[in-house]
């Protein structure tokens, strides 16, 4: 990867593309300071402001990490949550030269890095605010080192938008170059080529061009691109193809002859991973619960209309790719659109939901968890064409904006009890062996494993610190929702479902079946869980559906969602 930039050397950075190696940052292209790379180019031809990105590199020993991250949540929800706060993002470093430190960073433009609104952010910004002087007491000591800051400015036109999202993006990608002296006009010239060539591509990608103000040798110039998944980003051949059809042929040879022409021997500096930390940003105000119950409402009254038709299709409808399924009516949670469709008809079959049954669903809470994504939790109920209850529970649900609709990316659903209906087959199924190896899963698995293990030896200390300190309980045959340690220290004292006591020598098993990435900060998983007696005969057992909060290397429980097949009954 080191020397001149040559015509393999773009095959292979495009393979870092299609090989899902080089996940990088863009500096550029992110919603920062309360505005984007693409607004301040809509208002430069107005004002001429001078956008610039500034990033603060912090190395935390791997022993202090969590404790770094828990407090910089704490100063931002102290000092950064008002509308008129001060912005900052957060990133980890997941590969380079910088790997495990973090980056803090704002945008601004170049007058107001000269004259800041904010005092913390800007040249010589004040350690003697309230913001700064808390960072210095709680945050500082937890640091190795935060010395090396860079300051990066976008430069107008090299910027391609392909990603319509208002969120930050999960990944960022980049990689540095230095060029020859003198060369930055026929630099950025030949670059408009390729920022045409994305903008043709029409991917939900970010691509842009930057060049380092401050910091490091300014003559780095920055490749970056942006996304959320490793399956949007484009490979070596339709970039190539993009630009052959958009060009001309020989086009694509006479642009990397040119970017030989202009770039230092030796000239790629560094390639660097970035991972966005949206818990520990505020790079942008997330709508109030207010809107989150809005968007999930009209999300359950679409689910109504369909259920009350028992339109299988239009419900599939309702679930974002990779959405998973798990509730009572169902022979286990469901991941797919094969296997969804296969839940979705379960939920319609004998007994299960009779002709002309109408669905009921409460909200009793929604909040955004990022600027796409909702978790919400309630009541439901169903009853038969006479009125009669035909099942009725609770429900976790985590929710995905697409299109501007809210769609399940996690529905977990489950009755209080099935004594009106046939329950449904229990299996005891195990994941599938690709799934076993995600890093997600492995996690969720250990958490899993944590939360089984102190149950069985009746620890509640342990089954209480294995959540967040905000998390939920919303698990069938408990009574009410358990919101915050305290009650969910209550909920663990009190009996488990089917009158078993913690104590009793009964043994909880579960597995991980099913999971799913929420965020750079969040994991969706399902499974199963069943309960023995002492003799090992199986007294319960039924499903869950969960949110899992990233905890250093580890996860916590957000939500829990579970609920019993009614074996017993």
């Amino acid at each position: 990867m080191n020397g001149k930039f040559s015509h393999t050397g773009l095959f292979a950075w495009n393979s870092f593309w299609s090989l899902r190696i080089g996940l990088l940052l863009i500096m550029m292209g992110m919603t920062l300071g309360g505005f984007s790379i693409v607004a301040a180019q809509e208002n430069d031809a107005a004002s001429k402001p001078s956008p610039l990105y500034v990033f603060r590199f912090i190395e935390v020993e791997p022993e202090n990490v969590a404790d770094w991250k828990q407090a910089v949540k704490a100063k931002q929800q102290k000092f950064n949550t008002g509308k008129d706060s001060s912005q900052w993002g957060t990133w980890r470093i997941l590969t380079g030269p910088r790997t495990n430190q973090f980056a803090r960073g704002f945008g601004t433009t170049r007058e107001l890095y000269t004259n800041p609104i904010h005092p913390v952010q800007g040249i010589a910004g004040s350690w003697e605010m309230p913001e700064a002087s808390y960072w210095l007491e709680h945050v500082s000591p937890l640091q190795k080192d935060s010395g090396n800051q860079q300051v990066w400015r976008p430069i107008e036109g090299l910027y391609s938008k392909g990603i319509r999202s208002p969120a930050e993006p999960r990944f960022l990608q980049h990689r540095r170059w230095r060029m020859k002296p003198g060369m930055y006009q026929r630099l950025e010239a030949n670059y408009k080529k390729l920022i045409a060539a994305f903008d043709h591509l029409k991917k939900p990608v970010d691509f842009s061009i930057a060049r380092l103000e401050d910091g490091g040798d300014f003559m780095i110039y920055a490749e970056s691109l942006a996304y959320n998944d490793t399956a949007d980003m484009p490979g070596i051949g339709r970039v190539r193809e993009a630009f052959i059809e958009l060009h001309g042929l020989g086009e694509w040879e006479k642009y990397l002859q040119e970017h030989n022409a202009v770039m230092q021997e030796n000239a790629i500096v560094e390639t660097e991973t970035w991972m966005y930390e949206a818990g520990l940003s505020n790079l942008a105000t997330m709508p109030d619960s207010d809107n989150a119950k809005a968007k999930v409402q009209e999300h359950i009254n679409r689910v109504v209309a369909f259920f009350g038709k028992q339109d299988v299709e239009a419900l599939m409808d309702e679930f974002v790719d990779g959405g998973i399924r798990s509730v009572s009516t169902s022979r286990g949670p469901a991941q797919g659109n094969k296997a969804l469709k296969k839940s979705l008809m379960q939920s319609f079959k004998g007994d299960a939901t009779p002709d002309n049954s109408t669905l009921v669903g409460e909200i009793l809470h929604a909040r955004f968890v990022d600027l796409n994504t909702i978790l919400a939790y309630g009541t439901f109920t169903v009853t038969n064409e006479d009125g009669a209850v035909v099942r009725s529970g609770k429900w976790g649900d985590v929710l995905r904006i697409e299109d501007g609709k809210a769609k399940f990316l996690l529905q977990s659903a489950y009755a209080e009890s099935l004594e009106s209906m046939s329950a449904p087959a229990f299996t005891i199924d195990e994941a599938t062996d690709e799934q076993k190896k995600k890093s997600d899963f492995q996690r969720v698995h250990r958490s899993i494993k944590r939360f089984t293990d102190a149950y069985n030896r009746g620890d509640v200390s342990a089954l209480t610190d294995e959540f967040t300190k905000d998390a939920v309980r919303v698990v069938s045959g408990l009574s009410g929702v358990h919101v915050g340690h305290d009650a969910i220290r209550k909920s663990f004292e009190s009996k488990w479902s089917g009158e078993v006591d913690l104590a009793s020598g009964s043994v909880l098993k579960a597995r991980v079946l099913h999971t799913t990435p929420i965020n750079s900060s969040l994991t969706g998983g399902a499974g199963i869980w069943w309960l023995t007696s002492g003799e090992g005969q199986i007294m319960d057992g039924g499903y869950w559906g969960n949110v899992f909060r990233t905890n250093g290397d580890e996860v916590k429980l957000l939500l829990e969602c579970a609920g019993s097949q009614s074996l017993t009954n």
